[in-house]
């Protein structure tokens, strides 16, 4: 029995030996004390391979996470270089470019400037989120921090493949002609909505906003006040047009020295549902000029900012009667004739609703 137990045990000891030289692509020859230390080189080696199995899975899972996020090609400014005069506001949009992985339901982010030259007083939607809660913002020394959320239920998020502005920037510039300050972008964060809610990132793309010495600036508003978008400001000399502009959300303008040889020019502003407005104004070598402009408002014969209310056909009707005086804003057909049956009629279809004046 003895001899039988030997030579089965010699056996084994053979077979292990074939195999771990099969394994480790050598000969050896071992003693079960051998066979023991191969046994444990193997386990150790098998427990190896399994961790190193698992932390790839760990580290595949994490990236693929990673992966999908909400990104974007680019977030911050489109141009690389804004300028505006001092002592006015100037609006700078922040875009979205190739939004990834949304849709987007809220985002967070910082704009760093130097606040000796520019100061964020207000921040509003832009196009991408012109239905979302109007944007939050603290200024700090080195910046502002804005924050941003689509409205419940969440049914305006911005979606995959989405181009355009988020929020537009309005700064009031108060640093000296020469003066400049970097618009950069940090702590980007892109939100995606339910049922995740998870927290991506994107590249920044920032500029260079520098204070630019004006020869003219002003601004374009209506009878209360309120700053008129998109008015066109030309400027003739001698029957020429020389400069054109038009207002930004503000009704701001401006015209550099380089665009405007000193000389008395006509200034005239024109916007689409309001009468023209002129103006002289003359421009002197290296000295700013300001010249503030009113545009009245089609059908608004009392002033109160709003075209064709009662009113507004009240006095119609009684400046065609003589009751009252006119003057050109009774014109509502531009035929030269003021307070005529026509304008009347034009001013209570506008009243019904009818029709828009021009």
């Amino acid at each position: 029995m003895v001899g039988i137990g030997s030579e089965r045990e010699n056996n084994r000891n053979i077979y292990i030996e074939n195999e771990v030289t099969s394994f480790f692509g050598t000969s050896m020859s071992m003693s079960s004390e051998g066979v023991r230390k191969a046994n444990m080189r193997a386990i150790v080696l098998i427990i190896c391979v399994i961790f190193t199995i698992i932390a790839l899975h760990a580290a595949f899972t994490t990236t693929a996470a990673a992966l999908s996020l909400p990104t974007a090609t680019n977030f911050g400014i489109i141009n690389d270089t804004e300028s505006a005069c001092c002592d006015m506001s100037v609006a700078i949009p922040v875009t979205i470019t190739n939004l990834e992985n949304g849709p987007v339901a809220a985002i967070i982010f910082n704009i760093l400037y130097n606040n000796s030259v520019m100061r964020v007083v207000g921040v509003h939607n832009g196009a991408l989120t012109a239905n979302w809660e109007n944007p939050t913002y603290k200024n700090f020394n080195w910046g502002t921090r804005v924050a941003m959320v689509t409205k419940p239920p969440e049914n305006e998020m911005i979606p995959d493949g989405a181009n355009g502005s988020v929020a537009l920037l309005v700064f009031n510039v108060t640093g000296e002609p020469g003066s400049w300050s970097t618009l950069s972008f940090s702590d980007i964060q892109l939100a995606e909505g339910p049922p995740d809610y998870q927290i991506g990132s994107a590249p920044a793309k920032s500029g260079i906003f520098t204070v630019v010495p004006c020869s003219l600036k002003g601004r374009v508003t209506d009878v209360v006040g309120t700053g008129i978008e998109g008015a066109t400001v030309n400027l003739t000399l001698d029957g020429v047009s020389i400069a054109s502009t038009s207002t930004d959300i503000w009704g701001n303008y401006w015209f550099s020295f380089a665009e405007l040889p000193p000389g008395v020019y006509n200034l005239s502003v024109t916007k689409k549902r309001f009468w023209l407005n002129r103006t002289t104004v003359t421009i002197n070598p290296d000295e700013s000029t300001r010249a503030d402009i009113t545009l009245l408002l089609v059908g608004d014969l009392n002033n109160n900012g709003k075209s064709a209310d009662i009113l507004d056909v009240s006095l119609m009707w009684n400046a065609w009667a003589n009751l009252i005086p006119k003057d050109f804003r009774y014109d509502l057909n531009h035929d030269g004739v003021e307070a005529e049956i026509e304008d009347v009629a034009l001013m209570w279809n506008a009243w019904m609703g009818e029709i828009v004046l021009f």
